[in-house]
């Protein structure tokens, strides 16, 4: 988790930003297991010098932290006019660039902003990892959490501090990551065995699933990058 936190922070930081290539974007988009698979093409449409403005925005911008991820998830544009399954094809792409966004943020800077990707909480799901640190969950219809940036720094205080129960004071960003990613590999191993076969593969270790929701999950033994390009 270090290293890919290195890594962001080399490729995003303010002065190598001016120079970011879509290959740097590729290598972003290989670390983050629900976007790697279906929103490169789009961004690549949208040209790389779009993309350094917005992305500077994202990270160095003056807005609210809300505003700005909110911002960065709707660059790519859902045709109200297109069929049924073109619009749920682009809603989940925009969903994606959503977590992309969510992780450039933490991993640029783990210190300061907490994990806001759609697995650690999604309010318009009810679902996510901080829904298994509540006791007696299964049976609650609705838990009003919300989506906002507090909300995300609130529970991450509250897990420091579990955290540091144990005696656990070194890389306790990447401690509260690591919970919360186990918590909801167990929940999805539970409720949803079998399901995202194509971003999880069958037969996938409770060791593996987890690494794979951190994005810290090795590369396929060919050494093919998984992130999906379109077919020339």
């Amino acid at each position: 988790m270090q290293a890919k936190s290195d890594a962001f922070a080399t490729i995003l930081a303010p002065a190598a930003l001016e120079k970011l290539s879509l290959e740097d974007v590729a290598e972003l988009l290989e670390m983050v297991f629900s976007a790697r698979r279906r929103i490169f093409p789009a961004l690549e449409q949208l040209g790389i010098d779009r993309l350094r403005l917005e992305i500077a925005q994202l990270l160095y911008g003056k807005d609210g932290l809300a505003a700005r991820l909110v911002a960065f998830s709707e660059l790519l544009n859902v045709d109200e006019q297109s069929d049924k399954e073109a619009r749920k094809q682009a809603a989940k792409s925009r969903r994606a660039l959503y977590d992309f966004g969510a992780e450039m943020l933490h991993f640029n800077n783990p210190v300061k902003y907490p994990l806001m990707a759609r697995w650690v909480w999604d309010q318009n799901t009810v679902s996510g990892a901080l829904r298994e640190f509540i006791r007696g969950n299964d049976h609650l219809p609705d838990v009003p959490f919300g989506n906002s940036p507090e909300m995300f720094e609130g529970a991450r205080v509250w897990l420091v501090a579990q955290i540091g129960e144990q005696g656990l004071y070194r890389d306790v960003p990447f401690w509260v990551d690591l919970v919360m990613a186990k918590a909801y590999s167990e929940y999805f191993r539970s409720m949803a065995e079998g399901m995202l076969s194509a971003d999880f593969g069958r037969g996938t270790t409770p060791a593996e699933q987890l690494k794979k929701f951190l994005g810290i999950d090795q590369l396929r033994k060919s050494g093919q990058s998984r992130v999906k390009r379109l077919t020339h």
